[in-house]
């Protein structure tokens, strides 16, 4: 991103996060749909 009244540019980067895995089997199995993809919402919540 080019800077406010100057010839400086900065690097602007957009990171990204993916869960090692979708869900969560054994909980799915047994209807707990929210605590079955608690990881892939908290890491990508982040972004």
């Amino acid at each position: 991103m080019p800077g406010y009244r100057n010839h400086t540019v900065n690097p602007l980067r957009l990171w990204a996060t993916k869960a090692t895995r979708d869900f969560d089997l054994e909980p799915f199995n047994f209807s707990e749909y929210e605590r079955a993809v608690m990881d892939k919402v908290r890491s990508e919540t982040i972004t």
